[in-house]
């Protein structure tokens, strides 16, 4: 039987987009919880990689928050791999194009992150808040210009 798939929670992407943004912004709960949702799979929720395409390229175009949307998907995609044991090396000047990549690939989504990330079984809990934090730290310059991004695409 497969292990279920850990996902983040909407206070996780709540915290996430305050994070990238370095303020509190508008959100609206109703598509809120749907981009969230996109982590989750049809049936049995067991595919990790199909799962993580499924929210690279919708969570983004949900646009639950005011600002941010971009970053704070990068964020959570990031974060929901490595809850699941998922690894990668993606060098932090490289993490923006590549988002920008990944996220408008379609179905081609789910073979870029095959090709991407590599499973590493750990056997101990990790937690959530030091996950996103680890992203956060490691990708920050990438994270403030895809703000900076959105925000001048915005105006």
């Amino acid at each position: 039987m497969a292990q279920a798939v850990n996902v983040l929670t909407v206070q996780d992407h709540l915290f996430i987009n305050l994070q990238v943004s370095k303020k509190q912004h508008n959100w609206n709960y109703a598509r809120l919880e749907e981009a969230v949702f996109y982590q989750y799979g049809y049936g049995t929720s067991t595919d990790v990689l199909g799962q993580a395409a499924r929210y690279a390229n919708n969570f983004s175009r949900k646009a639950p928050f005011a600002a941010a949307n971009v970053a704070t998907g990068f964020v959570g995609l990031l974060s929901f791999l490595k809850i699941n044991g998922y690894e990668f090396d993606l060098a932090p000047a490289d993490a923006g194009q590549w988002w920008q990549i990944l996220r408008n690939s379609g179905d081609a989504t789910k073979g870029k992150l095959t090709e991407f990330a590599q499973v590493e079984e750990h056997s101990q809990h990790v937690e959530v808040s030091d996950v996103i934090q680890g992203i956060l730290s490691t990708y920050s310059e990438a994270i403030a210009a895809m703000v900076s991004e959105e925000t001048r695409m915005a105006s």
